[in-house]
């Protein structure tokens, strides 16, 4: 089983290097439209798999995130995946 971490987040052009600086080895950013406190936003979902434990450096980076772009919370979930890989 691997484990699938998403942060929950206001869209901002720098999350590509926030996240590479703790997950050099790969991450996914989603385009999302999200809503906080009634009011609609442009929002991403940044992924990560990984089968190793990870969750302190998604804390790390969910700060990084907070302080950076000023943000009053970010969301983080977590679930145990199984994953494929498809290869030619």
């Amino acid at each position: 089983l691997m484990t699938l971490y998403r942060i929950y987040t206001e869209r901002r052009d720098n999350l590509a290097t926030l996240a590479g600086r703790y997950f050099d080895d790969g991450f996914i950013l989603i385009q999302a439209e999200g809503f906080w406190q009634g009011e609609g936003e442009f929002s991403t979902i940044i992924e990560v798999i990984t089968d190793d434990d990870a969750y302190s450096r998604i804390i790390c980076l969910a700060r990084d995130i907070l302080a950076t772009n000023s943000q009053q919370s970010v969301y983080i979930t977590r679930q145990l995946v199984v994953l494929t890989e498809v290869t030619p």
